[in-house]
């Protein structure tokens, strides 16, 4: 099982939310998510994946290379 199935089934249950607020959870791994998601959006929307990258990470406020670690991490 992925790391972003994981994360989607927690945040289904809404179990995301409580482990980010007691602290068990960084709030880094909500905004890797969110950066996952964007990417995996644009992606099946017809963009280029390194063009999807670039756009994400200039969103989100990081690198190109900090956003390939994130979807690394997460697939």
């Amino acid at each position: 099982m992925m790391a972003i199935e994981i994360l989607k089934e927690l945040e289904d249950n809404g179990k995301l939310d409580k482990l980010v607020k007691s602290g068990l959870v960084s709030t880094c791994v909500v905004t890797h998510m969110r950066i996952f998601y964007a990417v995996d959006r644009a992606v099946q929307m017809g963009e280029k994946r390194s063009q999807a990258i670039c756009n994400a990470a200039a969103v989100y406020n990081v690198t190109p290379s900090s956003v390939y670690r994130v979807l690394k991490t997460m697939e």
